[in-house]
């Protein structure tokens, strides 16, 4: 828990409050960065650089509390190009993907969304789909999972599931979790 004071004369006031569990799927930030040295020696580049960041964010108490060993490891891989067919927010642009079918995907961005039992790989790109909800935006959503696991069958080892999120050109949004095999866990309720 991280609490942001601020004084008033001889007064103490509390002016924020940011509960962080500083863990993910069971494991602290010191968990993530010692897997993604390991994923980085096998060569699985986007999952190490997807873990090296959470391990560096779990580090930290709050979001305005900077902690040196963080920012050292955040500062080092802001250095470091994102492996190849990883759009991350602030790193590399989006990407345009092309499916078995031949459909074309703006990808906006691949990042994650944990919480303290659950780990998934969110992929939000955009869709021409008027609806996001309809049965040909949920059948895009479908093939581009499909996608993610032809070619990057490596988040099955890092991740319980993939969020494949649409926006559409109106602005609309809807996201599907796809579990990785029966057992995997699923989203806690009211999950990011």
């Amino acid at each position: 828990m991280t609490l942001a004071l601020q004084q008033e004369d001889a007064v103490w006031k509390l002016i924020g409050l940011q509960m962080n569990t500083c863990e993910a799927r069971g494991h602290d930030g010191g968990w993530f960065l010692e897997r993604a040295r390991e994923l980085e020696s096998r060569g699985l580049h986007r999952d190490a650089f997807l873990y090296r960041n959470l391990g560096a964010q779990l580090l930290m108490p709050g979001a305005f509390i900077f902690v040196p060993t963080a920012m050292r490891i955040l500062e080092e891989g802001a250095k470091q190009e994102p492996p190849p067919d990883l759009p991350y927010p602030g790193a590399r642009p989006s990407e345009t993907w092309t499916t078995a079918s031949g459909m074309r995907v703006k990808v906006d961005y691949v990042c994650y969304v944990g919480a303290p039992s659950f780990l998934a790989l969110e992929v939000r790109y955009t869709s021409e789909q008027g609806e996001p909800d309809s049965p040909e935006a949920k059948a895009e959503r479908r093939e581009l999972h499909e996608y993610i696991l032809e070619h990057f069958p490596e988040y099955k080892e890092a991740f319980d599931g993939i969020y494949v999120g649409s926006v559409t050109s109106f602005g609309k949004g809807f996201r599907e979790y796809f579990p990785f095999g029966s057992e995997s866990a699923q989203p806690p309720p009211n999950s990011p």
